[in-house]
C-alpha cells in the first residue's frame, strides 16, 4: 500500500486487510512527499519520477502483485505507479473500492458516484495519452505548455464540480 504517513500510522488498512484474509500480508509504504508533489500539478520531472520510484521499491523488492493506493490524490498518477511497479501489478484505488461497497449495500450506485468516477476515468485517459505524446515527443515546446494548462485546467474544473466527494450539477 502506498499511503500518506497518517494513514499508515492508523493502522486501518491493516486491520482491514488481516479481517479480510489473515493470509495476506500488506507491505505498507508512507509516502509523505507524494501528496504535496501531486498537489504541485504539472509538469512532472525527474524529481516525481525519483519519488514515485523510491516510494514503490519496498513493494518491488516485496514483490506485491496489488497495490492500494491509500490517498485520493495517487490515481493521478497511477501511469507512472503502473509504470514503475509492472503490468502485472493491479492498483486498487479507495474510490472503486466505496464505489464497489455502495453497490453490495444498494445494488446500484449514486448518480453522482457514477458521475464522479467517469470524471476521474475520463480524466485518467487524457493524463495517459498526454504522458504517451510527451514520452514520444510528438509535442514541441509551446503544444506542450498548451496540453498541460488545458489538462490543469479540467482538473480544476473536476474540483470545482465536485464538493464532498458529491458531484455539482
Amino acid at each position: 500500500m502506498l499511503a500518506t504517513p497518517a494513514t499508515v500510522a492508523s493502522g486501518a488498512y491493516d486491520r482491514a486487510v488481516r479481517a479480510s484474509d489473515p493470509n495476506v500480508e500488506l507491505v505498507a509504504v508512507p509516502c509523505p512527499d507524494l501528496a504535496p508533489i501531486i498537489q504541485g500539478g504539472f509538469p512532472f520531472d525527474q524529481r516525481v519520477v525519483d519519488t514515485v520510484r523510491a516510494y514503490c521499491e519496498p513493494l518491488r523488492a516485496s514483490a506485491v502483485d496489488t497495490v492500494i493506493l491509500g490517498c485520493t490524490h495517487y490515481p493521478l498518477v497511477a501511469p507512472m505507479l503502473q509504470r514503475t511497479l509492472g503490468r502485472a501489478v493491479t492498483l486498487v484505488s479507495s474510490g472503486h473500492a466505496v464505489a464497489r461497497r455502495v453497490v453490495q449495500r444498494t445494488g446500484t450506485l449514486p448518480n453522482s458516484v457514477i458521475a464522479a468516477d467517469s470524471l476521474e476515468q475520463r480524466t485518467l485517459e487524457q493524463l495517459r495519452r498526454f504522458r504517451e505524446q510527451l514520452e514520444t515527443k510528438r509535442f514541441g515546446q509551446e503544444e506542450r505548455r498548451r496540453a498541460e494548462d488545458r489538462i490543469r485546467e479540467e482538473l480544476q474544473d473536476a474540483r470545482a464540480r465536485t464538493l464532498n466527494g458529491r458531484v455539482r450539477r
